[in-house]
């Protein structure tokens, strides 16, 4: 991709370039997603637990700086002027600020936020809650527990844990 990018020798060629770097982006943005769905739905499944951190640990921290090195060969290219102006604007305003925004060095901090959000997602997804006389997770109520403030004497249903915290301990 890089050789492509520096190579390009027209406007034409540099565009031709952007699609192929945009084909892999979306590969690897469709890979991440999958990866993060399954691991967030299925919260109490190690293999999508593994999954997704190996992701976010292996191919990320590889991943991150080459796309830093496409943005800063796209930004060099003498043909980039040539590009329709309507349709390279925005991509082009948005590769400059991440440009000037990035940072070797946070790209391990970037890999540490996304391992805390996933122990955040397994711990919320283990939440449980009485609903209906049943204990389900919460995310299992499937929006059925209604945002009344007052208890429901007539099912005694109340949340646990630290749903009933975010919900003022209300009982639903």
């Amino acid at each position: 991709m890089e050789k492509k990018l520096s190579a390009a020798s027209s406007a034409a060629e540099l565009e031709h370039a952007l699609l192929d770097w945009s084909e892999l982006s979306a590969a690897l943005d469709e890979e991440s997603a999958k990866r993060y769905i399954a691991m967030t739905c299925h919260t109490d499944n190690a293999d999508a637990e593994k999954s997704y951190l190996q992701f976010v640990e292996q191919v990320e921290p590889q991943t991150k700086p080459r796309q830093f090195k496409l943005e800063q060969l796209y930004l060099a290219s003498p043909h980039r002027a040539q590009l329709p102006p309507q349709r390279y604007e925005v991509f082009d305003r948005d590769t400059k600020q991440h440009v000037e925004l990035f940072r070797p060095e946070n790209v391990a901090l970037e890999t540490e936020e996304a391992k805390l959000g996933q122990q955040y997602q397994k711990i919320s997804g283990a939440l449980t809650v009485q609903f209906r006389g049943e204990r389900r997770k919460n995310a299992h109520t499937n929006g059925q527990v209604s945002r009344r403030t007052g208890p429901s004497a007539a099912t005694g249903d109340v949340a646990t844990g630290h749903a009933a915290a975010l919900a003022g301990a209300r009982q639903f």
